[in-house]
């Protein structure tokens, strides 16, 4: 993802997360759908593929995660998610707009670019996704249980050369090839602990919990598993430690012996 982009791609997960969830008429509503529209706009017209996944992702997640409610005769659904919906439609309508017109935008046609170069064997390139993907499988499997240490892709695919950006451009490979199995269950457990206190119940009534997870899932479901190496995903790292304190805003702290005392003796009752 190119850099001029990412901060834009990781800016809409906030925008959207206002647009979606703050109360409608004010200020931060308003922010939060002027930003969401002109970033976008941008993304889907001047972008890297990546960043315009990402923003469709943050679009994407209300609708697949926040089920609708399903009444006698009749489906309800969140605000929240008739706002991504249209978000999707305005989306598609502009898509067919442009391939209708013959102007199609520059990020939808590197979309249809790639799938060419699939189709034509695109595997077989040496400086691609692809190729990358299938030898750091290759190359984990020399060492699958500590990895081959930090780095060693580069050095490993080019025998023994490094060049800037030769890398699995995928998170999950990148940290197997480095740090093997090891290094995946730390990694597993660092998202167990940032996501083990988020409830979907947050995500409709805290714009602040949305915007931190949709952040997350873009950068993480898309970003980190197409695009940027470890040591540049800065980002992600906030996202995870933004869950991680959000959870504490939102746990109640455990009582202490003399009030759990007080209460069973009944000295803290309730006003009537």
């Amino acid at each position: 993802m190119a850099p001029s982009r990412r901060p834009v791609a990781t800016a809409s997960a906030v925008a959207l997360g206002l647009a979606f969830a703050a109360p409608v008429g004010t200020i931060r509503h308003l922010i939060g759908v002027v930003a969401s529209v002109l970033f976008g706009s941008f993304l889907l017209i001047n972008s890297a593929r990546g960043a315009m996944l990402s923003y469709l992702v943050c679009l994407l997640v209300p609708v697949l995660l926040l089920l609708p409610r399903v009444g006698p005769g009749r489906i309800l659904l969140s605000r929240i998610q008739v706002t991504a919906l249209f978000g999707l439609a305005g989306f598609l309508a502009y898509l067919l707009y442009a391939i209708g017109t013959g102007n199609m935008p520059y990020t939808v046609q590197r979309f249809l670019d790639l799938l060419g170069y699939i189709e034509h064997g695109g595997a077989a390139v040496r400086f691609e996704r692809l190729s990358y993907w299938s030898r750091a499988l290759e190359f984990w499997s020399r060492a699958p249980i500590f990895g081959n240490g930090i780095a060693s892709f580069s050095s490993l695919y080019l025998s023994g050369l490094e060049i800037a950006g030769t890398q699995p451009h995928n998170i999950v490979l990148e940290i197997l090839v480095d740090f093997g199995i090891v290094g995946l269950v730390l990694f597993t457990a660092l998202l167990v602990v940032a996501l083990r206190t988020v409830r979907l119940s947050q995500l409709l009534n805290d714009p602040t919990m949305l915007s931190i997870v949709l952040m997350f899932t873009s950068l993480f479901g898309v970003r980190a598993m197409t695009s940027d190496e470890l040591a540049f995903q800065w980002d992600l790292f906030v996202a995870l430690g933004l869950l991680t304190t959000a959870a504490y805003r939102t746990e109640p702290r455990p009582k202490s012996r003399e009030t759990v005392a007080a209460d069973r003796s009944g000295r803290h009752r309730p006003p009537a």
